[in-house]
């Protein structure tokens, strides 16, 4: 879906500019180790399109750390031209306005033919208005270390499909010393990974109408006690998931659960420091599901 790009920005630059003049166009985005996806579309579009340059803003640490920036800008008039927002943060922009609707920008019949079926756009659509192009969708994976998989007693090419089987090998990592740690599964500062856990044990958290909490039933019960178990039985470290992905990126973490969009950047990272791989995460019901977690290019000028 890298052709989202070049429908936005090329939208945003036919109403900014007069013809022939030069069109420079302000994107923002959050997490810095996607510079490795941003970058190189951005390079792609202003080399068919010399005309428009664009410029990264320096990237904000989270989704929700790129709302609140993108708030303080408004109020001092001071918002990009693009920013890719996360799915669950979406709202609170379109509620205070800030995102302009695209649904005269760009026909539904071209969108069809890029590939954007309706269950994909529903992501960017609210209330009726589609308000930006699914730019990336993922869901949770488990990326491990198989070298110290095998020192465990693991078999690196079947990690445990099974909550119990996998806690157990995490906590064997763990054990193996030199400061290795077994696991890491992030909370984040959004409830997409609580949503997953949730999710997982066949629960939900809100109610079909959207009126009340449901992640208070037996559910969300089991989630929290197996998040309790990474830290109990799973050797799970009590730091910060920044420095978890350093643990992990320099060989001395076990598995690390993250979306499945953070496999380029795992591989620059870690190089040939150790092998890694990745592999589903267990299910705890027949009836799991899992969240979409991503982001929507949105146009802001």
């Amino acid at each position: 879906m890298k052709t989202v790009a070049m429908i936005l920005a090329a939208g945003v630059a036919a109403a900014a500019m007069p013809a022939q003049a030069e069109t420079k166009l302000n994107v923002y985005y959050a997490w810095p180790e996607h510079e490795v996806i941003h970058k190189p579309i951005a390079d792609r579009f202003m080399a068919d399109h010399p005309e428009i340059k664009i410029s990264f803003r320096a990237a904000a640490p989270s989704y929700d750390e790129a709302v609140q920036t993108l708030i303080r800008q408004s109020m001092a008039g001071e918002l990009p031209d693009v920013h890719y927002v996360g799915f669950n943060v979406l709202r609170p922009l379109v509620t205070r306005g800030l995102v302009k609707p695209i649904d005269d920008l760009v026909a539904a019949d071209h969108l069809a033919d890029k590939g954007y079926t309706e269950q994909i756009l529903s992501l960017a659509r609210i209330e009726g208005h589609l308000y930006g192009l699914p730019f990336a969708m993922s869901t949770p994976v488990v990326y491990y270390n198989a070298d110290l998989v095998k020192q465990a007693g693991g078999d690196p090419d079947k990690v445990p499909t099974d909550w119990d089987s996998f806690v157990a090998l995490a906590g064997k990592v763990g054990a193996l010393g030199n400061g290795t740690s077994g696991m890491y599964y992030q909370l984040g500062s959004d409830d997409w990974a609580t949503q997953n856990l949730v999710r997982n044990f066949g629960g939900q958290m809100m109610n079909d109408k959207e009126s009340d909490i449901a992640f208070d039933g037996p559910a969300g019960q089991a989630a929290v006690k197996l998040f309790k178990r990474f830290h109990t039985d799973g050797a799970q470290p009590a730091i910060d998931s920044h420095a978890a992905r350093q643990l992990f990126t320099s060989g001395k973490l076990g598995f690390f659960f993250a979306s499945a969009g953070s496999v380029s950047g795992f591989e620059g990272e870690i190089g040939d420091r150790f092998k890694l791989r990745t592999a589903k995460q267990p299910l705890g019901a027949e009836d799991a599901t899992m969240p979409t977690g991503g982001m929507v290019a949105i146009i802001l000028t």
